[in-house]
């Protein structure tokens, strides 16, 4: 490797590392907001509004886990840990109960509107409806994708 390269390596795994620490405080932030979120709207006893902002302040808890994941497996992948973290274990199910509670405030909307708006037809729910699907398959391979890599970067490891 010439100096040029080491160099833009070094810069590299620089800001990586800084982009670890940032995400892992946004992680942060964002369980104890939805947690907050949620907190505030059971507090007021709101009423059809309750299931719509408790799905959305779980999704921000699930989000901010989802955040720790990803803050975890960069220290992992540049070598600041030894082992992954137990975050970084569990973020599948993250990830699969992301994909749950799409689906689920999908189909929450999809009720809401039938019930109370008279000119709702369903094709109307069709875009959102294909979108929630993309967005929920597309976590559920990326924790299947996270849950086989972990065990291939650990034996990489083993190997050097």
């Amino acid at each position: 490797m010439d100096t040029d390269t080491k160099a833009t390596s070094v810069r590299n795994r620089l800001w990586l590392a800084r982009y670890g620490k940032a995400i892992y405080v946004v992680g942060i932030l964002m369980l104890i907001g939805g947690g907050v979120l949620g907190g505030f709207e059971v507090a007021k006893g709101g009423g059809w509004l309750l299931a719509y902002t408790l799905s959305n302040g779980a999704l921000m808890s699930l989000n901010g886990f989802l955040a720790l994941g990803w803050a975890s497996l960069l220290r992992y992948v540049l070598g600041a840990r030894q082992q992954p973290g137990w975050v970084l274990e569990h973020v599948d199910i993250g990830l699969y109960l992301m994909a749950a509670l799409r689906m689920a405030s999908c189909m929450f909307w999809f009720c809401f509107q039938t019930t109370h708006i008279p000119y709702f037809r369903w094709y109307m729910m069709l875009e959102p409806g294909i979108q929630a699907t993309a967005n929920a398959l597309i976590l559920v391979a990326l924790g299947l994708t996270i849950k086989r890599v972990l065990p291939v970067i650990e034996e990489s490891r083993t190997l050097v």
